[in-house]
């Protein structure tokens, strides 16, 4: 069924209008972890915990006046505030990132990427949105209809109601959600959240001493059919994640989550066993790996409830990992069938010496 672009953020909203006070959490701290580094260092000039009574007052006036001076800088004046330019990763000091005539907060307004430049001669249909949406598009005959990026749907939503409170003097209790202010620097780099995710090495997969052609292709053809065994699609990956940051309270939301988690782990489980030629074993590593970083994202996310602040990071970062697995799946498979020209073309010329 076509859908137009303003049919498609209608449903989302509605989504998103449904989230639990859980996951509402996830976007306090993300407010207020923006201006986190300002109200740490007014909180250490002023003394911290440790200042007298008599300050304390003059403190939190200061926190505050931190607070709203974070939350309504717009440096570059391109109408997005400093703290959302850190959300769609644009350039706070200049007023057009991407340097193609139009402003970041106009092409953010539009749905478009303000990160890549618009060459297109249409400007109902700028070139950006297709660049940039994979795994959230979905195309159906000539319609491109874009899902916006979650993280960037929350925030475009639901963080002015956060906001708004704020710079009336009526900031939400955070208590021990709010960290230091180093955390910051992992919602602006998410990909810094894998960290703690396994990377393995050769001494975790299983090194074949052959390194005929047959052997080779074994192995590309067991990859194959793993990755066809475990893996569902991007789209309904996506649904699973929207549907359980939505009710994460549902142990159905939750199960779910967990079964498209582990086939992830499935998938890796199934590839250590694989025989590997030395030659490909930084083929098969990079696989792992990527696998990696989407199983522990994906852990991260399930749980929400108990670390928000991992959540978002997490969902920031997942579609990275799930790009650079599409590539190390391409770059798989292009060998695969370089692998099966050669195997035919042995076959050929053994058939020709031996007619």
């Amino acid at each position: 069924m076509k859908t137009g672009y303003n049919g498609d953020v209608k449903v989302w909203l509605g989504r998103i209008s449904a989230l639990s006070s859980r996951a509402r959490v996830v976007l306090v701290v993300f407010v207020v972890l923006g201006c986190g580094a300002g109200v740490w260092l007014v909180a250490k000039m002023g003394g911290g915990a440790s200042a007298p009574p008599d300050n304390r007052d003059a403190a939190r006036g200061a926190a505050r006046a931190a607070q709203v001076a974070a939350l309504t800088r717009d440096q570059d004046m391109d109408g997005l505030k400093d703290w959302e330019e850190a959300i769609f990763r644009t350039d706070p000091a200049i007023a057009d990132t991407d340097a193609d005539g139009t402003t970041d907060g106009e092409e953010i307004e539009q749905g478009r990427d303000a990160t890549k430049p618009n060459t297109s001669a249409d400007p109902q249909r700028p070139d950006d949105i297709a660049a940039t949406l994979a795994p959230f598009i979905s195309i159906s005959e000539d319609v491109l209809n874009p899902a916006l990026n979650m993280t960037e749907q929350f925030s475009r939503s639901l963080l002015p109601d956060i906001v708004g409170p704020i710079l009336s003097g009526k900031s939400p209790q955070t208590g021990d959600l709010v960290r230091k202010a180093s955390t910051l620097d992992f919602l602006q780099n998410p990909e810094r959240i894998w960290v703690g995710a396994k990377q393995y090495s050769t001494a975790d997969i299983t090194l074949s001493p052959k390194n005929d052609l047959a052997t080779i292709a074994q192995m590309f053809l067991a990859l194959n059919h793993a990755l066809i065994r475990h893996t569902t699609t991007p789209s309904d990956g996506q649904e699973v994640i929207i549907n359980f940051i939505q009710n994460p309270a549902s142990e159905e939301a939750r199960s779910s989550l967990l079964a498209y988690q582990n086939t992830f782990g499935g998938l890796a489980r199934d590839i250590i066993k694989t025989p590997v030629p030395q030659e490909y074993a930084s083929v098969i590593l990079a696989y792992l790996n990527t696998l990696s970083k989407i199983h522990y994202s994906l852990g991260l996310i399930t749980n929400l409830e108990n670390d928000p602040i991992s959540a978002l990071i997490s969902i920031k970062a997942l579609p990275q990992a799930q790009e650079e697995f599409s590539v190390v799946v391409a770059k798989a498979q292009n060998e695969s069938k370089k692998i099966v020209e050669r195997k035919v073309k042995e076959l050929n010329d053994a058939q020709r010496k031996n007619p």
